[in-house]
């Protein structure tokens, strides 16, 4: 029975790196922060990544909806950096993400 939780363990470790490779490595916006952080956190600031992106203005859509107020809830629930924060750091040229930004638990 160890032996079968050790097995998963590894695969379950071998996928993440394999995951952090293959979807997050070479995003500018990201850094180096993929080499720090878990594969679940990546997901989770690539999501809200998404959302920013959507309230960023382009030659095609000059007018796009602001995000709502900034509660702070998903980064006290997660630990990861939010939407708000992100477009904020968009905007002021403060990207790329640091390992700082993510709660170290």
């Amino acid at each position: 029975m160890v032996e079968a939780m050790e097995r998963r363990i590894r695969e379950a470790t071998l996928k993440e790196r394999n995951t952090l490779k293959r979807d997050y490595i070479g995003q500018v916006w990201l850094g180096k922060t993929p080499y720090n952080v878990s594969a679940k956190a990546m997901e989770l600031v690539t999501r809200q990544w998404r959302i920013a992106l959507g309230a960023i203005p382009t030659k095609s859509h000059p007018t796009r909806p602001a995000l709502g107020p900034c509660t702070d809830q998903f980064t006290k629930q997660y630990g990861v950096i939010c939407s708000h924060d992100l477009l904020a750091r968009h905007n002021a040229k403060k990207l790329p993400i640091l390992r700082e930004d993510f709660h170290p638990y």
